[in-house]
Order: structure tokens, then C-alpha cells, then sequence
């Protein structure tokens, strides 16, 4: 229930409005769609894998899974840029080069 609750409020809804807020209205769709995929795809191979974990690993198998959502809030921690306030022009140079952008400093 942790991992849900916490991937829930935390990595769940990123999918969903990364689009709309990294993406000028011309690739926004596309984007928006790219990002929907790749969340159903993930929640389809985590419940794969869900039930070989479990009986390889026992009580530890949301580890991997608990892991995985630390790393991934780190690294959207240091690439994302806050956009409250700011208009889509002034974010869209941000994150043009992608993970070759430059981090972000507060």
C-alpha cells in the first residue's frame, strides 16, 4: 500500500501533465500521448513482474520497485525546472537538450 500511496502522490500523475507543461501546444499532444504510453507500459511491467518477484524475493519485492521511485525523484528533482509562473517560452530553452541540459541551480 506505501508504494502505491507514494508513487500515487510522487511519480504516478508526471505522465500526465509533464506534457503540458515542458511542451509548446504544436508537440504537446504528441507528447502528452509518448508520455501516457510509457507509463501504461510501465505499470504493465511492473505487474509482470510483479508475481516472479514476489516468489523469488518475498517480502522484498517492492524494493526494486521503491528504488526505482527514489532514483527517478532525484533525477526529476535536478532536470526539472519549476514552471509555476513562468510562460512556455521561457521554459521551453530548458529542457530543449534534454539530459544534456544544463542542471538546474536554485
Amino acid at each position: 500500500m506505501l508504494y502505491i500511496l507514494f508513487y500515487q502522490i510522487g511519480l504516478g500523475p508526471i505522465p500526465y501533465f509533464i506534457g503540458s507543461e515542458l511542451f509548446e501546444v504544436g508537440p504537446r499532444p504528441a507528447a502528452m500521448a509518448l508520455g501516457s504510453l510509457a507509463s501504461w507500459g510501465c505499470n504493465f511491467i511492473v505487474a509482470m513482474l510483479f508475481t516472479t518477484l514476489q516468489s523469488a524475493w518475498g517480502a522484498f519485492v517492492f524494493l526494486p520497485f521503491a528504488c526505482t521511485c527514489v532514483a527517478l525523484t532525484v533525477l526529476l528533482k535536478i532536470y526539472l525546472p519549476e514552471t509555476r509562473g513562468k510562460h512556455i517560452s521561457q521554459i521551453v530553452p530548458l529542457v530543449a537538450k534534454g539530459f544534456s541540459s544544463k542542471p538546474l541551480v536554485p
